[in-house]
């Protein structure tokens, strides 16, 4: 396996927590997940005005691409902690493979732009 088949391996695993993270959220804020912690949160949204749903729904994706970038960011930086694709018999260092792992995630033909159904706000990603 190449090294960019595993990094599009990679960026498909990246992007379904980034597309199951929004989807979850927008659930939560339409009030249908049943779990007490969502329950509670929309209890605290449901009387925004729409104008001020639409802002939260546009800055979810937001949040969770920032977030993801973060934690890609730390894997990068840091040597005491690895993302390994295993290939066979084969283990390859992620970070390694990539000239810059958390950027991976965020340019015009990145990981969100490719692989994720999930909407996309920032101008670079549209």
């Amino acid at each position: 396996m190449t090294d960019q088949e595993i990094l599009d391996r990679v960026g498909r695993f990246i992007a379904k927590i980034r597309d199951d993270s929004i989807d979850e959220w927008d659930r939560t804020l339409a009030g249908k997940m049943l779990a007490d912690d969502a329950q509670e949160i929309f209890s605290r949204v449901r009387s925004f005005s729409p104008e001020q749903m639409e802002t939260l729904r546009w800055l979810l994706p937001q949040v969770v691409d920032s977030v993801l970038y973060d934690v890609l960011f730390a894997i990068e930086s840091n040597e005491e902690f690895r993302l390994v694709a295993r290939t066979g018999e084969d283990c390859r260092d992620i970070a390694k493979i990539s000239d810059g792992l958390a950027t991976e995630l965020q340019t015009k033909d990145g990981w969100i732009v490719r692989f994720s159904r999930a909407r996309k706000t920032t101008e670079w990603a549209r």
